[in-house]
Formats: C-alpha cells, structure tokens, sequence
C-alpha cells in the first residue's frame, strides 16, 4: 500500500465567472473514484488554499490525479461551473520524491481561459510521513557525485 500525498498551494489566472469579473474557486481532487475538495475562495481569480490531501493507492506508477477547478455559485444560486481541468498519470511523481510544480490547467470553456495550478505531490510507502523526500537507491557501477579522486 501507498500514500499520495498531494499540497493544493495556489492557483492564478482563474477564468472570470461571477458578475463582479471575479470567480469563487475550488479545487476537486479525484483518484479511483474517491473525491476530496479544497474550501471556496470567494471572489479571487488567484487564490491560496494551501490545503494538505491524502490518498491510499495501490499502485505507484499506474493511476491518474484528476483535477477540476469549479467556480462556487453557492447554496441558493444552483449548480457550480466547471472552469477547468487537469488529468496527471501518477508516472509524473517520481516514487519518494517531492515534486513542487506549476501546471497549465486547461479550460472547459474555451472563451474563459484556464489557470495554472501551484502543487506539491509526493508518492511513498504507506505510514511514511506526508512529503518525505526518500534516498534515491544508487546505480549499480557510478560512484555518487564528488566520490571520485580529483584528476592531477
């Protein structure tokens, strides 16, 4: 078993949704099935979550991280709209690794544009601790970096 561990840290440039050319935005993350959402940020277009999510995998190179961006139209006012979406196959985090990137999102609707998305993921054994950095296991015949004699 498996924790993907994933940091929703900002987004910028979100499409303009609202009638005050703003948008409230939330972030859904989805792996097999199972759903996890970050707070709405009400009216920003470039808005910090900084939320911390885990999932159980079975697997560390077969899955995809789907993400969709909604822009909230709250209780009263009916259904939340897509604004855009990203699908990441689990192969772009390397196992025990922290990879801390942003990503070209892409639109829903092409006339509104799409954001870019700031995140952090990290893919270890299950128990190990939320974005652990693991050793990388040496490759058989190359001594590690700076472990060579200098050249006279």
């Amino acid at each position: 078993m498996y924790q993907f561990h994933i940091r929703v840290i900002e987004a910028k440039d979100c499409p303009k949704f609202d009638n005050c050319n703003q948008s409230d935005p939330y972030v859904i993350l989805r792996i097999n099935g199972l759903e996890q959402k970050t707070k709405v940020v009400s009216n920003n277009c470039n808005p910090i979550w900084n939320q911390d999510f885990h999932f159980d995998i079975q697997n560390p190179t077969n899955g995809v991280l789907e993400i969709i961006m909604k822009d909230s139209d709250g209780p009263c006012q009916g259904k939340d709209d897509d604004m855009c979406y990203l699908n990441l196959s689990f192969c772009a985090f390397p196992f025990g690794q922290v990879i801390d990137n942003w990503y070209d999102m892409n639109a829903c609707k092409k006339k509104k544009g799409a954001a870019k998305i700031h995140l952090t993921c990290n893919i270890v054994p299950a128990g190990t601790p939320p974005f652990t950095l693991l050793a990388m296991p040496q490759q058989q015949g190359y001594l590690p970096y700076g472990a060579y004699p200098p050249h006279n």
